[in-house]
Formats: C-alpha cells, structure tokens, sequence
C-alpha cells in the first residue's frame, strides 16, 4: 500500500473491497500524517480517499456482525433446551420460547449498546453460542448482562482486577455484598 496525495481526477468505481486488516492499515496511516487529502493506492485496487476507506471498513464490519446473526440463528434452529437443565437463577426463563429469543436476537441492536453502565458492542453477545472460546470483552459483555437482569448480582469488572490491590479489591466487593459483610 502506497499512500499519495490527492490528484483531481475521477476515481473508479471498485469490483472488490481490500481485506479489512489492509484498510485499517491504510486509515491509520492518513491519520498518522494529519494530511486528510492523501489517498491510499494498491496496484489491485486502485486509488482510495479515506472516506471512502472508512465506508469500506463500516460495510465490512457490518458484513460480519449480519453474519454472526446468521450463525447465531441457525445455531438456534439446531439446539434443544431442556427445562430440567436449568438451575436457579435462571429458572425464570423457563417459559421464554425459542422464537422469542430468535426474535432478541434479530432485533438487537448490534452497534454500541450501554451494559451495566459501560459502552459495548452489541454483536458481542453473540459469542455465547454454540462452543465458541469466549473472549474477555464477552465475558464481561455476559457479566454485566446478568447485573443488570438480576439485582441481587454483583459484579466488578475484571479489567479492575490489575489496578487494586487485595484490600481494595476487598473493600469493593464488600460493598457489593460478594463476601457476605465489608470488610
């Protein structure tokens, strides 16, 4: 990737969009300069401002989280519940039908959504299908969906975990009622 400044001359129209890794790579370049009218050149690609690289990133993230849904929904069309599988406290979705969930899962908002007080990705509750590794940012994506849900959960978020030392990590759960009484 060669980044160029801009001629005035008419840009073609693409067939294809360059993987997204290269399109990040091309987008931090033009910001590292602050010369907002360089244009990134590939040989296969031809050249590209960095509007129309950041909207070729925005399609591509859409793209995949759309694909995430898809995936979600026909691992959903596969799974069996079992009622005497769950255990409190989640009994109370006993009586959530499968169609209701499918149908959580098609209107979600997949963009920036507010857990448990933090902005997250929404498309990352998706993860909790099937047998996928969860990363960090799912499991606290999962952690503060369950504060939030349930009241009497308390959760402190691990990326706390290397800032504090034991009595403060000890006095915060305190506080949240994780060990029973302050300490």
């Amino acid at each position: 990737m060669l980044v160029t400044k801009r001629w005035k001359r008419k840009l073609r129209r693409y067939k294809q969009i360059p993987q997204l890794d290269k399109i990040y790579e091309a987008i931090n370049t033009i910001k590292t300069t602050s010369n907002y009218n360089l244009l990134a050149q590939w040989s296969d690609y031809g050249s590209i401002t960095l509007d129309q690289l950041q909207a070729m990133a925005d399609i591509i993230e859409a793209r995949n989280q759309f694909l995430l849904v898809e995936f979600t929904m026909a691992w959903m069309d596969r799974v069996e519940w079992h009622i005497s599988a769950l255990t409190g406290p989640f009994k109370d979705t006993c009586d959530v039908t499968k169609r209701a969930y499918k149908e959580a899962v098609q209107t979600m908002n997949l963009g920036t959504v507010r857990i448990g007080g933090e902005l997250m990705a929404g498309h990352v509750q998706l993860d909790f299908r099937e047998d996928l590794w969860l990363h960090t940012t799912s499991v606290i994506t999962g952690m503060m969906t369950l504060k939030d849900t349930y009241p009497n959960v308390g959760v402190i978020n691990p990326s706390y975990h290397d800032l504090a030392g034991i009595s403060q990590k000890k006095r915060t759960a305190g506080g949240l009622g994780g060990l029973g009484h302050a300490e």
